[in-house]
């Protein structure tokens, strides 16, 4: 697993970024949808497509929270655990949405 966090001072430049990645996947209309991140309707994930001969799945997430792009991949035996992912890339945006709470 990869998570990448780049912060940029142009918001905008980020919250492009994203969304770039999340239409470029989403329009080529091969991957299948990953999980759902709860609270954050900016972050998308998309899973790579199902084959019969892979015995690997690789996930793709793209999200932002204010000047902080987030970006994780992931590969996994299949079946992946989506939720377990997602679950962590939403924490990760909870933790840059008020990092005082962080530990």
């Amino acid at each position: 697993m990869n998570i990448v966090l780049a912060q940029i001072a142009d918001t905008s430049a980020v919250r492009n970024a994203s969304r770039f990645q999340n239409e470029f996947l989403d329009s080529l209309g091969v991957f299948r949808p990953g999980p759902s991140i709860n609270g954050y309707k900016n972050a998308k994930c998309f899973l790579t497509p199902k084959s019969s001969d892979e015995k690997l799945d690789t996930i793709y997430c793209s999200a932002y929270q204010g000047e902080v792009l987030v970006s994780l991949t992931a590969q996994a035996v299949r079946p992946m655990q989506t939720y377990a992912i997602g679950r962590l890339l939403q924490e990760q945006l909870d933790r840059i949405k008020d990092p005082g709470e962080a530990v």
